[in-house]
């Protein structure tokens, strides 16, 4: 009897086919609706689960998602401004500030402070406050241009001149230069700023022959300036520093109204309690040049043809 069962497991017919084979294909047929209802199972439980984390995520978009991506939209289309925290974190420099300094004239003090932007590729507006111990004395918003600096400055102030006044930065908000529209910021600066300052002069009080203007130290300051730019401004500022051979001696502004391109103007201003020791005159453009508010379409039915005299 062992001889033919040795003989049976070593036994091929003539298709090949051996008796493990035929044992397999017998499990198989006696295991078959075992194995599809695994397979079942096994689907349905694929399903469920996928099933479930689709309908949970879109739920949770639903609910939660769309008000963040609203929120996010929110932000994206507030001019692109940004936290000055957010900024911080992607490397930007804090803005330096200068502490201010006193110029007194006359029993009254005029004090200004040099904030400067040492970020080449960020645009910084903020409002600003000038305190004198307790008081607050000037309150107002401004702006610095990449890689440049500002003048704030507070006129004519009776303060105690026993303390030293402060000057605070508030609600700072940056702007990133957009490579895509302003590829090169040094040749856009230039072009929108390229203002030409002639003939720049300061009468004071002793040249008047005045006695009576003597007595506030009476100048009058006046310059030319051309608008060598292809812009047309609204109100163009421009801030007016008289200097000694020590530092700054005095500050001031003047706004040209409707300063069209290629336009030359004559500026003068009467300036009480001018610093009698002044020698130098440096006119500074101080034009938001990012903000499209500060031009104006160019009309030519409002050409004043009577002046054209003034433009080279």
């Amino acid at each position: 009897m062992q001889n033919i069962k040795d003989k049976t497991k070593v036994y091929q017919d003539l298709d090949g086919v051996s008796m493990n084979k035929l044992n397999i294909g017998l499990w198989y047929v006696e295991k078959r609706l075992v194995l599809i209802k695994m397979l079942k199972y096994f689907l349905i439980l694929t399903s469920v689960i996928c099933w479930s984390y689709f309908f949970y995520g879109f739920g949770y978009y639903i609910f939660f998602g769309m008000k963040e991506d609203d929120k996010l939209l929110t932000e994206l289309v507030k001019n692109n401004l940004v936290g000055h925290d957010i900024i911080a974190l992607k490397g930007a420099k804090e803005l330096i500030i200068n502490n201010p300094m006193v110029i007194r004239q006359n029993g009254r003090n005029d004090i200004i402070s040099i904030i400067q932007n040492p970020n080449e590729k960020f645009f910084v507006k903020f409002d600003f406050v000038f305190r004198v111990g307790e008081k607050e004395i000037k309150r107002g918003s401004s702006f610095i241009l990449p890689s440049d600096q500002n003048f704030l400055f507070a006129l004519g102030q009776e303060v105690n001149t026993s303390e030293d006044p402060q000057i605070f930065i508030e609600n700072i908000k940056w702007k990133r230069i957009n490579p895509h529209t302003i590829p090169d910021w040094p040749s856009y600066r230039f072009s929108h700023l390229n203002f030409e300052i002639t003939e720049r002069g300061i009468i004071k009080a002793d040249d008047f022959n005045k006695p009576e203007n003597k007595s506030v130290n009476f100048a009058e300051v006046r310059f030319f300036v051309k608008n060598n730019t292809p812009f047309n401004y609204l109100d163009p500022e421009f801030i007016i520093i008289l200097r000694n051979g020590y530092g700054i001696s005095g500050i001031n502004k003047y706004v040209i109204n409707r300063f069209n391109s290629g336009e030359k103007r004559e500026a003068m201003i009467n300036w009480a309690d001018a610093p009698s020791d002044a020698v130098n005159i440096e006119i500074i453009p101080n034009i938001n040049i990012i903000d499209g508010d500060v031009y104006f379409k160019f009309d030519s039915e409002n050409i004043n043809t009577d002046n054209r005299d003034d433009i080279e």
